[in-house]
């Protein structure tokens, strides 16, 4: 902290008048010096002004690290709620690959009878005309 020098401007103007000096001319040097003294000093009640913003400001800090805390679980459970949806997705996406696997086996199980079938008349077909039943 700094050095606050401690002027007594009443003694000051007594001891120039003692000497001689004018009241007024006394005065004047005792009031510029004290002036340029307490210029910049800080009063007590700068001082409590200050230590109560400083209280408050220590409360807003308080409030905001509860804020955070708060946040700091919210996004613990966004979290949380992201891997379960990615599990799930994992799921669906076998299942969409399974039942696209049976859809091709579908397909190819449909190809097949449709295969059959042809042959099937065709080889119906060619067994009437062997046989002389063609009209």
């Amino acid at each position: 902290m700094a050095n606050v020098l401690a002027f007594d401007t009443l003694a000051y103007a007594r001891r120039l008048k003692e000497a001689g000096v004018a009241t007024a001319q006394a005065e004047a040097p005792a009031e510029a010096v004290r002036d340029a003294v307490t210029e910049g000093v800080a009063t007590k009640a700068d001082i409590a002004g200050v230590e109560n913003e400083v209280v408050g400001v220590k409360g807003e800090v308080a409030h905001l690290k509860t804020e955070v805390v708060g946040v700091k679980s919210e996004v613990a459970g966004v979290k949380k709620d992201v891997s379960r949806l990615d599990g799930r997705l994992g799921r669906l996406e076998e299942k969409v690959e399974t039942r696209a696997g049976k859809a091709d086996l579908f397909k190819v199980a449909l190809g097949v009878v449709v295969a059959q079938t042809t042959l099937t008349v065709a080889l119906t077909v060619a067994l009437i005309e062997l046989i002389g039943g063609a009209p």
